[in-house]
């Protein structure tokens, strides 16, 4: 990508010198990005700034009313201060026929465009699911096993590994971002006592949709259509 010189005019398409537009704001988010450790921070930051990009269509959602009221016992009156009514509409609804994450604005002045191309697909092929902790490795990170879907997944995080413990199961979203397994913002606890009735009841709903032998691909279809279900069942538990 070439560099866009002070006096060009700016990326945006505000006909306005660069320099008097968005160098400023650009140099400040490279500075951001030198200052990210690792993939997972790398991950977290883009990720917020791509939804942060979508409020207006996110509002326009021509379904946003309905999934609010099968998302929701009792609506709240900004529904998408939720992170995970917010993280479902960008994530699992589709307007005009492709998930809105896709509908994202990469920042073109960025290095990591191509970068937050390839985020934009993960993100909206993730979803929600039962994560249980089978193993803690200090220092390195977890193993995780999806109940809904069968997998079994280690996430290296180090972070994560020292607030989490086994038998915990957790509603949350997996992404596969470069090949390597990452816990999104935004999970939650399950209660414990209730966390295997939880799984049994989902594991039900799931198999009264599904065929028995049905695929990866065909489960993930399923955990992004039954996601309102999912957190209803999870929050009331």
């Amino acid at each position: 990508m070439s560099k866009i010189g002070r006096n060009d005019p700016c990326h945006c398409g505000s006909g306005k010198k660069y320099k008097k537009c968005h160098e400023q704001q650009d140099e400040a988010r490279k500075e951001e990005e030198r200052g990210l450790k690792n993939r997972a921070d790398w991950l977290r930051v883009y990720s917020k700034r791509l939804r942060e990009s979508l409020g207006a269509q996110a509002m326009a959602l021509p379904d946003l009313q309905e999934r609010v009221e099968i998302f929701f016992e009792a609506p709240p009156s900004s529904p998408l201060g939720d992170r995970a009514f917010e993280d479902h509409v960008l994530y699992d609804a589709k307007l005009e026929g492709e998930p809105l994450i896709q509908q994202a604005v990469v920042d073109a002045a960025e290095s990591s465009a191509d970068r937050q191309l390839l985020l934009r697909s993960c993100l909206a092929s993730s979803a929600v699911s039962l994560l249980e902790v089978m193993e803690c490795k200090r220092q390195r990170g977890l193993r995780l096993q999806d109940h809904l879907t069968g997998e079994v997944m280690f996430v290296a995080d180090a972070e994560l590994a020292a607030i989490l413990d086994p038998m915990e199961v957790i509603l949350g979203r997996l992404v596969r971002f470069e090949e390597k397994p990452t816990l999104l913002d935004g999970w939650e606890k399950v209660p414990f006592r209730r966390r295997k009735r939880l799984i049994a009841d989902l594991i039900a709903e799931r198999d009264a949709s599904l065929d028995a032998e049905a695929t990866l691909d065909e489960k993930q279809a399923w955990l992004k259509r039954a996601a309102p279900s999912i957190y209803r069942r999870a929050r009331a538990s």
